[in-house]
Formats: structure tokens, sequence, C-alpha cells
């Protein structure tokens, strides 16, 4: 192993192997607005914005996004005020603090994370399901479990049952 791999992150991780030029915003920048970025970024500073990344967003420990966040995929140690939506995956790792909504395909949790909100395991248009879908199989759900209480009710009460 060479030596800088000894201080390489489990976020750094999740850049390698990427071909995009990385953008970066480092510990003790701030930056207010909505950001775009094409390829994968890391974030060690602050944002107060919509932050919209076509790769894989790291958000570092000192880290603070005050916006909502989409991308491909994110992994944060940071804190995350805003919702994240990401098309492939979304990793947390301690101490993230995530205030906000987490839709996503893949979602993965590492003990000691904090977070409030809802989380939506949904999937893209590539073969995976999508909010349409999750919504019908909700409302199929409902109606199914409708159905299966007014069939129990019907049903004649026998004594066999009772042995159970």
């Amino acid at each position: 192993m060479p030596m800088w791999d000894f201080w390489k992150s489990s976020e750094d991780d999740a850049l390698e192997g990427e071909s995009a030029p990385l953008t970066f915003l480092g510990k003790g920048a701030e930056l207010k607005g909505t950001i775009h970025v094409a390829g994968s970024a890391r974030v060690d500073g602050i944002i107060e914005g919509e932050v919209h990344v076509q790769g894989t967003l790291v958000v570092g420990k000192s880290a603070l996004i005050k916006g909502d966040v989409t991308a491909e995929a994110v992994v944060s140690s940071g804190n995350i005020t805003g919702d994240v939506m990401a098309s492939e995956r979304v990793k947390l790792l301690t101490p993230c603090v995530l205030m906000g909504s987490v839709q996503t395909p893949l979602l993965s949790v590492e003990e000691g994370v904090l977070i409030s909100g809802t989380c939506d395991m949904v999937v893209a248009s590539n073969g995976h399901r999508d909010v349409d879908v999750i919504e019908e199989d909700k409302e199929s759900f409902h109606e199914d479990h409708a159905h299966q209480e007014v069939l129990e009710q019907q049903a004649p009460y026998s004594e066999e049952y009772e042995r159970f």
C-alpha cells in the first residue's frame, strides 16, 4: 500500500475510479447560491444554496450544506440541511447529520448518523422503480389490506381458530 493511502478516508473511496474532473470546495471556503457541477465534487466548506452534481458528491466532516442536493451518488460525513436526491445511492457516514428527506434507490447509513426527515426508496426510470410506481403500489397495498379486513369480518368464527 502506498504511503499516501494511509491518510485516505472512506469518503475518498467514493471517488475512486472517477474519470471526470473533480470540483473541490475546501475547508474554510463559503459559497452562496446554486452550484452545478459536471462531474464529481468534494465539499469540505460551507454552501448555502442548491447543489447539483452529475457524478458523485462527497461531503466531508467539516462541510455544511444548507440547501437541496441532487447527484448520482452522495457520500456524506458532514451536515446537510435540505433534501437529498440521488439517482444511484446515498451513503451516510458518522458523524453525518441530515435534516431533510432522502430520495434514492439505495441507502446506506452508518451507526451514529443522525437523520431527521423522510426516506423514499425510489428507483430511476432505467429499470428501477419510480415515484409513480410506488404511489400505485401504495394504493394497491391499501386496497388489498382493506379487502383482507372485509374478508376477515365476513369469515364465520370457528372453534378451530380458537386452538391457535
